[in-house]
């Protein structure tokens, strides 16, 4: 049985390649003996996002504290 989210377009706004998406429906098709590598592979996904938040969200505290060195300098000058 293959719920809404496992459909390839759903799957694709998710940050799964084709080739994923390829072999998670692979995966599906072979029904319930597949669902812990399905598991595995979305939560590896999970991961990868979730490492792309933290880098960007430090990347926007530096740019944080760029901004406010560069208005003290104004405020000071």
């Amino acid at each position: 049985m293959s719920f809404g989210l496992e459909k390839p377009t759903c799957l694709k706004q998710m940050g799964f390649s084709e080739e994923e998406i390829a072999y998670y429906e692979r995966l599906i098709g072979a029904g319930e003996c597949s669902e812990r590598d399905r598991i595995l592979m979305i939560s590896e996904k999970r991961r990868i996002i979730l490492n792309t938040i933290h880098e960007l969200e430090a990347q926007i505290m530096q740019l944080d504290c760029l901004r406010s060195e560069i208005r003290q300098k104004i405020r000071f000058a």
